[in-house]
């Protein structure tokens, strides 16, 4: 009697009923439902293995599946080790590798499910973990993806399983020819199942077929069950308010054809019978079997999405486009059509592939002996993603070791992908943020733009920081190749952070997130589509001033040309911050442009030289960012004397490249720069000493004080009490203004 031992942290889905699985997925992720389907399945058979399920919490589950709870996947590897059992089979998780759970030596041999695609550096993991004797992809085409890698010796693929029984009957009550004019998207509302991209084109859906009806069947809780979801009640809020723009009357009312109904189980069936053309997941780029695709066609709709790995397993009453007009163009051409020539061949394909019997016997083969695999190595489709060339390499791998010499072809093929095609780098220093960033993390995830990656650097950060961001990285396995996690030994300061991500960075430009902020879901999108527009160097955006009870807007000038914006900061006419603007990697890298390692009071003046080399900038008139205050004493800043020294040489490093560009024409903006650099001195905590200092600095620049139109008369009377020594009314100020009145309003 083999004994095998299955373990789900079932968390997100603990409120849900599972009792009878083989009727089909109740309404949970599809990796969640294959877990406990197959390991029920395979408890009810007479096959000679016993199954027992741990799970983290409990749930209603068949009763004749033996299951335990416990804590976590260590606590449930260590009674399965007890109780004698011969496999363990857990979901291919980040978590897992970074916590080295398979390196140790176990009594267990372990198999990797995995239901979503791997980064290469997992994968080298799983091949060099002696306790990992399988991994089990869920496709034929995601088994392909890795042929000449080493951890490929280990590999076999069994497909996911959909219940079809009684579909042929249900469809030939209710043939295409009869159906209306219905769409029908099954998925999580999260971006990456792509839902904007469908709600986008859906008013020109609308436009051509006027009775056209759209069911969207899915939540934003199925993948975060403690999200919170927007006015609509439909997904989270930053990612809601962007794709209801494209769904809405102009009285603000959902459109009467859009229909939300949640998440659903097996009762979505009779929506399915009524559906002409299903739509799973517009953007392909996570799929490695999409149930839903399958459920779609097997009770009778024609299914439209895009070209992906997945998707050429289970795609096969449909088409696949490779943009998001050609899917608009041929859901209208479906929705016109009354003939779907193509369901019983597809049926007869399911039947044969994706059957609940078929899948079934694939596991018990593979669990009463791990080293034989029925699999052929057939290879099918070729030329995608270079097949014959992993295949080849495979081959002479066998018999010299090439893979140890040669990179994977489907990581080279990546890279240079993300060499070619990343837009935007998005560099998140991370230190000391466990309370703020997850809201950070979630907003860059949720970004509209899909040609972007994110460089997330540890700064030796004693916290929780990057255990809370390991956790919202989890729900986003579309952006796991985007993903970069860079971590510093030992602290090293913000500006060195900056440096660090500036290294790893391959988009087309940059942009810099503080990760105590967040931002708008579009705001990549917009500000990458203006850079582009008007081929800008730098483009930048208003932003919000986020209090602990209200925000402020922060509205930011408009300048035709670099000089002009460059001379506004200078001027204090506009806020150099590095976090409302992206710039063009090469004025980085051919103007040798970094951050002042070691310095990090005043580090963003860089921007300063940013605009100081650039040739073309652009502004929109809209605020993305959320930059957040989080306390009172902020408004009150004591210097210590190391932050001094950092402002100070930030001051004289942009007054030396100012000179070094621009000679001397620049002496009376370098005289406001220097005021507004030393200006923070007289609302600082009142202290006689921070007055010193302001007459201490630049005195040179004390003549200039009333000249500067670009800030405040207030401002500038402050200041000309101050160059006056009439600190007593500084200090009122500070007091009543400061102290007083911003406290009243903005905490």
């Amino acid at each position: 009697m083999k004994k095998v031992a299955f373990f789900l942290d079932n968390k997100a889905i603990a409120d849900v009923d599972v009792t009878v699985p083989e009727k089909g997925n109740p309404g949970i992720g599809g990796t969640e439902y294959l877990f406990i389907l197959v390991s029920s399945m395979l408890a009810k058979r007479d096959n000679g293995i016993q199954i027992k399920l741990w799970l983290t919490h409990k749930q209603s589950l068949p009763t004749f599946v033996p299951t335990s709870v416990v804590n976590d996947l260590p606590e449930a590897i260590q009674q399965a080790e007890a109780e004698g059992y011969d496999s363990f089979v857990l979901k291919h998780d980040v978590g897992v590798i970074q916590h080295n759970y398979l390196s140790a030596e176990h009594q267990i041999d372990f198999i990797v499910w995995c239901h979503v695609y791997a980064c290469y550096w997992e994968l080298d993991y799983y091949a060099n973990a002696p306790a990992v004797k399988k991994i089990v992809y869920v496709g034929r085409e995601m088994y392909d993806l890795y042929r000449d890698h080493p951890s490929f010796k280990k590999a076999t693929y069994i497909y996911n399983c959909v219940n079809l029984e009684g579909c042929k009957e249900a469809v030939a009550k209710h043939p295409f020819s009869k159906r209306q004019h219905v769409v029908t998207y099954i998925g999580s509302l999260v971006p990456f199942k792509g839902f904007h991209k469908l709600a986008e084109v859906w008013p020109w859906v609308l436009k051509e077929v006027s009775d056209a009806q759209l069911y969207v069947i899915g939540s934003g809780k199925v993948y975060h069950s403690s999200a919170v979801l927007g006015e609509y009640g439909v997904a989270e809020s930053i990612y809601e308010s962007f794709f209801m723009k494209y769904l809405l009357t102009e009285d603000g009312h959902v459109m009467p054809s859009v229909h939300f109904m949640g998440r659903m189980g097996t009762e979505k069936n009779h929506i399915l019978l009524k559906t002409k053309v299903g739509v799973p997941n517009p953007t392909g780029i996570t799929e490695t079997f999409c149930l839903s695709a399958v459920e779609m066609q097997s009770y009778g709709a024609t299914v439209v999405t895009m070209k992906a790995p997945g998707y050429l397993d289970t795609i096969k009453n449909g088409v696949l486009c490779s943009n998001t007009k050609e899917l608009a163009e041929t859901i209208v051409r479906l929705l016109r059509t009354d003939e779907s020539s193509s369901y019983e061949t597809a049926m007869a394909y399911f039947e044969k592939e994706f059957s609940v019997e078929s899948a079934l016997a694939e596991w018990e083969r593979l669990l009463q002996d791990k080293n034989q695999d029925s699999r052929k190595l057939q290879l099918v489709n070729p030329g995608y993603r270079l097949k014959w060339l992993k295949e080849g390499i495979r081959l002479i791998s066998a018999v010299l070791p090439m893979n140890r010499i040669l990179p994977s072809v489907e990581r080279v093929l990546i890279l240079i992908e993300r060499k070619i095609f990343m837009k935007v780098s998005v560099i998140i220093p991370v230190y000391g943020v466990e309370k703020f960033i997850e809201r950070c993390a979630e907003s860059l995830l949720q970004q509209t733009l899909e040609d972007v990656e994110f460089i997330f650097v540890d700064d030796a950060s004693k916290d929780k920081s990057i255990d809370v961001l390991q956790s919202v990285l989890s729900r986003y396995p579309n952006r796991k190749n985007q993903i970069k996690l860079v971590r510093h030994t030992a602290n090293k300061g913000l500006p060195a952070a900056r440096n660090t991500g500036l290294a790893e960075a391959c988009g087309e430009y940059v942009f810099h997130c503080d990760s105590d902020d967040f931002i708008e879901s579009e705001m990549l999108s917009d500000l990458y589509e203006k850079a582009k527009d008007t081929n800008a160097d730098i483009v930048w955006c208003n932003w919000f001033l986020s209090y602990e009870r209200k925000e402020r807007y922060m509205p930011q000038p408009e300048y035709d040309t670099a000089t002009e914006a460059m001379k506004a900061m200078l001027s204090g006419a506009m806020k150099y911050n590095v976090w409302n603007k992206i710039v063009r990697r090469d004025l980085y890298t051919t103007h040798d442009i970094s951050f002042p390692s070691g310095y990090g009071m005043g580090e963003d003046m860089t921007m300063i030289m940013l605009f100081a080399v650039a040739q073309k900038v652009a502004y929109i008139n809209k605020a993305y960012y959320h930059y957040v205050k989080t306390n009172t004493g902020s408004f009150c800043q004591t210097y210590s004397e190391r932050h001094l020294e950092e402002l100070l040489y930030n001051v004289k490093r942009i007054e030396n490249f100012i000179h070094e560009h621009y000679g001397q024409s620049m002496e009376r903006e370098l005289s406001f720069f220097k005021l507004e650099a030393k200006f923070p001195f007289l609302i600082s905590d009142g202290k006689r000493g921070q007055y010193q200092l302001w007459t201490e600095w630049f005195p040179e620049a004390n003549t200039y004080i009333m000249q500067n139109g670009n800030i405040s008369m207030r401002s500038r009377l402050i200041q000309q009490c101050a160059s006056k020594r009439w600190f007593g009314v500084v200090r009122i100020y500070y007091y009543v203004v400061m102290h007083l009145i911003y406290r009243l309003f903005y905490y």
